[in-house]
């Protein structure tokens, strides 16, 4: 299985190392802002790349809040 198909957790999940490589590889390792759309599990493996990334979603109970908190976003003037 290729790391991208496992969950947080897995054995064979994806590994900072490797987070840390790609985003060398596409340029945003020291970015100024980064954003992470995520649940709590995925921002920690995130911010293990980029300590200080903005993680709206955080704390987030499932998708429907995530799905709100989204459109709170979207829809601010």
């Amino acid at each position: 299985m290729r790391p991208y198909d496992t969950r947080i957790g897995d054995p064979d999940q994806v590994k900072p190392a490797r987070l840390v490589r790609q985003a060398k590889m596409m340029g945003c390792w020291q970015s100024d802002l980064t954003i992470v759309l995520a649940g709590r599990e995925y921002v920690e493996l995130a911010r293990k790349v980029w300590p200080d990334a903005v993680a709206p979603l955080e704390g987030a109970r499932g998708i429907a809040a995530m799905r709100r908190i989204l459109a709170e976003i979207r829809d601010r003037k």
